[in-house]
């Protein structure tokens, strides 16, 4: 074996920086990184009864005013489970005409929920 080991090399002792050495990059995730969902609603006191809010988390087209409502089954009272945790009990389900500017438009298979305090339209159920 020609030469010297590297625990006695003078070379490396002169040049410390190009010893080598062992990094590791790492990401540590924070406990305080929890997903977060953010909804922003500028709204007048006098709210329209035929505002539809689109809502990516809703499972069925849902309304707070009977009085939109073209026909209506009193007799379908399934349970919700509200945004907040509320639990609460349709009071039907039926279908609602829209008039928009691109015409009228019929929504079906929609709950009667008085407790809303915005009508919200599915879009689990539109797609």
């Amino acid at each position: 074996m020609n030469g010297h080991s590297e625990k006695y090399c003078r070379f490396k002792r002169r040049h410390p920086q190009l010893e080598t050495q062992q990094h590791a990059n790492f990401s540590e995730e924070s406990k305080d990184d929890d997903e977060h969902l953010f909804m922003a609603i500028c709204d007048d006191q006098n709210s329209r009864r035929d505002t539809w809010l689109i809502d990516s988390g809703c499972t069925s087209h849902m309304s707070k005013s009977l009085s939109i409502f073209s026909s209506i089954d009193s007799s379908i009272k399934p349970k919700i489970k509200l945004g907040n945790g509320d639990i609460v009990e349709a009071k039907g389900k039926g279908t609602v005409t829209v008039n928009t500017s691109k015409g009228t438009k019929i929504i079906t298979n929609v709950l009667y929920i008085p407790e809303l305090d915005q009508n919200l339209l599915s879009v689990a159920r539109i797609v």
